[in-house]
This record gives structure tokens, C-alpha cells and sequence, in this order.
């Protein structure tokens, strides 16, 4: 990771930058298969299944990158969004003209979402474990060890992903 971006990503108030390698993101089939029967937003938001990319989809984007930053950072979860939209655009500027994030969790951008017709699709980025990202297993081979919430009052760590090159 440059330290130009990093400082920026730690302005923007993420806890966390983690550079490594687009190929060793794993990405698993079953992961939007607990989106599809056990998230209430499943079909209900533009950033989640059906509508983000499938796991063959998302191998394939990753492999026209060789730089990836895990962005790691804490609620709320509209600013934290908002705020990697702000660092995507950043690094573009800085030189980095394929920067791409992925984000984490449904979109938050607009209170309802409109499948149909995205009243922000600028602003839309899938979420890694919408597109079969296993977060679990990235954090750990990142070292960062995080576990299911048990109770609404847990700490939460959100994890996204900017893609450079």
C-alpha cells in the first residue's frame, strides 16, 4: 500500500489497511449461499444477491488486479460506506485509474432501496461476501482474528476491499 493512501484511509477514520495479494482473497460459492437463506436483505438491495457478482464473476475481477487493500473500520455503517467511496476515489485520483472497493453489508446510501432503478448506482459497490468473499477466512490469513456476533450489543468490524493496480 502507498503511504499516501493509507494516510488517507486512516483521515477517512478506518482502523486498518492490510495490503495483499488479489489472489489469495478466498472466494467460496457457499458464502452467497448464506445470503440467499439466511439474510433478510437477500434480492432486497442492488449491493447483495442476486443483483452483485457471482463468485465466478468476482475471480475474474480479481485476477485483472495485482494490489488489493482490506480496509478494516467500525460503524456506522453509512459513513463507513460513504467514507470507502471517498477512498476509492481518492487512489483514482492519485493515479490509480483501476481503483475499485468492494464494500461490506447491504447499501445504506439511500433508506429504500429500488432494485428496479438504483437512485445512486455511482455509489453502489457489491459487498465482498455478497460476491462469495469468505470474511472470516480473509481476516484470519490477515491475522486478525473476528468471530459472529453473538449479541446486538458486540463489537463490529467492518471489512471491505479497494482494488489498485
Amino acid at each position: 500500500i502507498t503511504p499516501v493512501i493509507d494516510r488517507k484511509a486512516k483521515e477517512l477514520g478506518f482502523s486498518r489497511t492490510i495490503s495483499i495479494d488479489p489472489a489469495s482473497i478466498p472466494i467460496k460459492a457457499w458464502v452467497q449461499e448464506k445470503c440467499k437463506y439466511g439474510c433478510p436483505t437477500y434480492g432486497k438491495k442492488n449491493s447483495c444477491p442476486p443483483y452483485s457478482h457471482t463468485p465466478t464473476e468476482m475471480k475474474d475481477i480479481l485476477s485483472d488486479f495485482s494490489k488489493a487493500i482490506v480496509i478494516v473500520g467500525e460503524p456506522p455503517l453509512k459513513q463507513y460506506q460513504l467514507n470507502l467511496l471517498e477512498l476509492e476515489k481518492f487512489a483514482f485520483t492519485e493515479g490509480y485509474y483501476k481503483a475499485l472497493a468492494c464494500g461490506c453489508g447491504p447499501c445504506t446510501i439511500c433508506k429504500e432501496c429500488d432494485v428496479n432503478n438504483c437512485r445512486v448506482p455511482e455509489k453502489r459497490r457489491p459487498s465482498l461476501e455478497s460476491c462469495g468473499c469468505d470474511v472470516f477466512e480473509l481476516m484470519n490469513n490477515c491475522g486478525i482474528a473476528i468471530q459472529p456476533l453473538k449479541n446486538k450489543t458486540d463489537f463490529v468490524q467492518y471489512v471491505s476491499l479497494l482494488l489498485v493496480e
